[in-house]
């Protein structure tokens, strides 16, 4: 009995009928203390940290993704529901970056983590993970709104412009992005001593190698997100591994 209100809870959240939660978001991300709370955006550092403990939500020690609230909802709740959503992930090609030296790589991926998490954060998106050069995140309706395709595309333009392809002497870190619009699954994943919520699905995958077969300075775009309301003034054919598809082309331009 207890597995369908369990995936009720995540349902809710999804369709945008968790009001506290939605509230809470808007309100914290303008909170300073980078990082934040994987859910609710609370801060997990300096100031903010400070101010959200007083409000039971300090950093947990078992996950430092999540708040000590959001942990123990993600705890008490195991499941998950699917959801048609706007499935973003960023690429970077590190490793291509005219000049990098090993020691410093670590030094350009934070910087390169901190630009995409302050323009996903910024557009209300649910940032599932960031690996090495990968950040993997999501627009969900419940939580971003109804026009979640044209927010993840804005978010593409924003996070190439943070890491330097509109600048004349191009970028500081070369970066594609994929994006597809599609259903996805969002719910609990238990680890050893902590509960994280993660993102799972076809749509996940396709948007994986969107960005994988993307340019540096551009992002690729399903078509099911064209569909959504993007404009996209260059189409492309690839070759994927599950077959042909046709994209559009997003594109920044030096000196804008």
């Amino acid at each position: 009995m207890g597995e369908p209100q369990q995936s009720t809870v995540w349902a809710k959240i999804l369709a945008g009928q968790a009001v506290d939660l939605k509230r809470a978001r808007q309100l914290f991300k303008y909170v300073p203390g980078a990082p934040h709370c994987k859910m609710c955006n609370a801060p997990l550092h300096g100031l903010g940290r400070a101010v959200m403990t007083f409000a039971g939500r300090s950093p947990d020690p078992s996950n430092p993704q999540f708040c000590t609230a959001c942990q123990t909802l993600a705890k008490l709740n195991p499941g998950g529901a699917d959801a048609v959503m706007t499935v973003f992930v960023a690429d970077a090609r590190a490793w291509a970056a005219k000049g990098v030296q090993p020691a410093s790589l670590a030094m350009l991926l934070t910087r390169y983590h901190r630009a995409a998490r302050r323009a996903l954060v910024d557009a209300n998106a649910f940032i599932d993970k960031t690996i090495d050069g990968t950040v993997v995140a999501a627009f969900i309706p419940g939580l971003a709104g109804p026009d979640h395709a044209p927010l993840a595309a804005a978010a593409s333009h924003q996070v190439l412009h943070e890491t330097g392809h509109t600048a004349g002497g191009g970028p500081w870190l070369p970066v594609g992005i994929g994006i597809h619009t599609g259903v996805a699954h969002i719910g609990t994943k238990a680890e050893a001593k902590s509960t994280d919520v993660t993102l799972s699905g076809d749509a996940v995958t396709l948007a994986a190698s969107l960005a994988a077969a993307a340019r540096p300075g551009e992002a690729l775009v399903s078509e099911t997100t064209v569909a959504a309301g993007i404009r996209a003034p260059e189409r492309r054919s690839l070759d994927l591994k599950t077959g042909t598809t046709l994209v559009g082309v997003l594109k920044v331009v030096p000196g804008h």
